[in-house]
């Protein structure tokens, strides 16, 4: 039984990566709006820098993959992140100890 309980584990979370990963292929590319761009020139540089980087890979991506791809600390894009979603920016989706970050609605229209 325990060697059947890891495999449905593993299929549980190989079947849910795909999910995640499939969503970025379908998505069209993000236009920047005036709205947007007045947003975007009050934001820090970091928190520009994470906002464009969401814009050129159409809109969301996982924390951990936006702290590689923009080499910002973990501890200080934590910060930012938490502080763009305070500003009603971005959304962030936990997946056990996996959080998925995308553009708002909000921000978007």
């Amino acid at each position: 039984t325990s060697r059947s309980r890891q495999t449905r584990e593993h299929s549980f979370f190989k079947t849910n990566k795909r999910k995640i990963t499939n969503t970025n292929k379908t998505k069209q590319k993000i236009l920047i709006t005036n709205k947007m761009e007045g947003i975007i020139n009050t934001l820090s540089e970091k928190e520009k820098e994470v906002i464009n980087y969401l814009i050129n890979i159409n809109g969301e991506q996982t924390a951990n993959k936006i702290r590689i791809e923009t080499k910002i600390a973990k501890t200080s894009l934590f910060r930012i992140l938490h502080s763009l979603k305070q500003k009603n920016l971005i959304e962030i989706e936990e997946f056990g100890n996996m959080r998925k970050v995308k553009i708002s609605d909000f921000f978007l229209n």
